[in-house]
């Protein structure tokens, strides 16, 4: 071999070195992206579960409904109490309905998660659907007289701040 044959065999070694390791800087580089849009896509699904908990938390405990006056004392007569009532309940069942759209869509995600946060989505989303069921049965017998329903709205509340924790748990275990 002449000295030229050497030198262009060295220089194709060099560039096909070169080229692998451009290769594998650019396979690294693609897979750490990846990794990185996953945990991104991991965390905005826990953000969308922890927004829909938050909302139900809203709906869970309606500071309104508790804190209507009490006809007993005169201030107010009892047909207005009770058309104050069934508007406060309207109000309540109405938000059910709205989170309902989302619900469905919560607990398929959820189940991507472990099964623990699935668990209290389950939960939660129980919890609203015997409350809707509970103030549309009220609402259509216009026995708005009383509120039934306010272990009910606490239980919402209740369960729903569990799935913030659980969720709040599974970001702060992806973060670390």
């Amino acid at each position: 071999m002449v000295t030229s044959d050497w030198i262009n065999l060295i220089a194709a070694i060099l560039v096909g070195g070169g080229t692998l390791f451009l290769g594998i800087m650019a396979w690294r580089n693609i897979r750490q992206t990846r990794s990185i849009q996953k945990s991104e896509k991991r965390e905005r699904l826990l953000n969308e579960i922890i927004d829909w908990a938050t909302e139900v938390a809203d709906i869970g405990f309606e500071e309104s409904i508790i804190s209507l006056p009490d006809a007993r004392d005169g201030s107010v007569d009892q047909y207005d109490m009770q058309k104050m009532i069934l508007s406060k309940l309207s109000s309540v069942y109405s938000k059910c309905k709205a989170i309902e759209s989302r619900s469905t869509y919560i607990s398929f995600i959820s189940q991507k998660f472990d099964k623990e946060l699935h668990k209290y989505v389950s939960d939660v989303y129980f919890k609203i659907d015997n409350l809707e069921k509970l103030l549309a049965k009220s609402i259509e017998e216009d026995k708005g007289i009383s509120i039934p329903h306010g272990d009910e709205l606490i239980k919402v509340k209740t369960s729903a701040h569990k799935l913030i924790e659980e969720a709040t748990k599974i970001k702060i275990r992806d973060i670390g």
